[in-house]
């Protein structure tokens, strides 16, 4: 993307933020209640069980929860472990992005996503909120991942990422920059993204291929029929079948076909904007299978 691509796309977003933030301000959208060794990165080439692992003593993140942990960016976050968390084997990890308004604890309340995902076997994570406006906020978000991995034993490989309203935008826009995240996600599932096709236009070619799991509400009057557009925009980057395979049993329809044998779910609710989707086991299913 070239720098006046860049200006364009985040002007734009900086409008829409902006709109989401006092829409929020408004009730809208209220909630409801040098670096360590980086592991070895075996598992990753496909065929093989040998385990990611942390040598001993490079990882001294707590077992259990973990709150007001500071980024280099100064975003506070929060890790949740499993039960079972052994700081010498990888974990998988969630990333959760906040939407306006809200912090890392109130996210995790109002998702209610941690239970799930502990149980599941990964750490999961919750980051506060900050406006992804500029692209230098989304950098600062889009770090933490790396750095939970310099504290936790997390498997690189094994990055995913969601988020609501700005936290779905900022989902959205660290896949859709290769290089934006240490790690790559190996999947994302953006929730009521403020990214409609302006802005997927305006940001030239496409990403490589990623599973994408879009959660978007036909009800959602502040970013009306943007899920829709990223329906469009992954189903097309990803070389999927444009018709959907089927439909799943949570109501998403899944489009497959795709290169790298990667998959796009499109799940249509009918809350408001404010409503996070009752999606919470489909999304650890959907991670769990990449």
């Amino acid at each position: 993307m070239n720098q006046e691509g860049k200006r364009s796309f985040f002007t734009t977003m900086a409008v829409l933020v902006l709109t989401a933030s006092l829409a929020i301000m408004c009730g809208e959208d209220k909630k409801d209640p040098d670096t360590p060794d980086a592991g070895t990165d075996a598992g990753t080439d496909a065929g093989t069980d040998v385990p990611f692992t942390c040598d001993v003593g490079t990882r001294d993140g707590p077992a259990g929860n973990t709150d007001g942990q500071p980024s280099s960016g100064g975003i506070t976050y929060s890790v949740r472990t499993p039960v079972d968390y052994d700081p010498t084997v990888g974990f998988p990890l969630i990333m959760v992005y906040a939407p306006a308004g809200a912090t890392e604890i109130t996210t995790e309340t109002w998702t209610g996503l941690t239970s799930g995902a502990v149980a599941a076997g990964f750490i999961i994570a919750y980051a506060d909120h900050l406006s992804p406006s500029s692209l230098e906020n989304i950098e600062r978000l889009a770090v933490i991942p790396a750095e939970i991995a310099d504290l936790w034993c997390v498997d690189t490989a094994k990055i995913y990422v969601t988020g609501h309203s700005d936290g779905g935008s900022t989902t959205t826009i660290v896949a859709m920059y290769e290089d934006m995240m240490d790690h790559r996600p190996a999947a994302i599932a953006p929730s009521a993204a403020g990214v409609d096709a302006n802005y997927f236009t305006s940001f030239g070619s496409c990403p490589p291929s990623i599973p994408v799991m879009i959660m978007h509400s036909s009800n959602d009057t502040l970013f009306p029929d943007f899920g829709l557009d990223a329906r469009d925009y992954w189903v097309d980057c990803n070389g999927c079948d444009t018709t959907p395979a089927q439909t799943l049993p949570d109501g998403c329809l899944q489009y497959t076909g795709c290169v790298d044998e990667v998959e796009v779910l499109y799940c249509e609710g009918t809350g408001s904007h404010g409503t996070w989707p009752p999606l919470n086991e489909s999304v650890i299913d959907f991670f769990s299978t990449y």
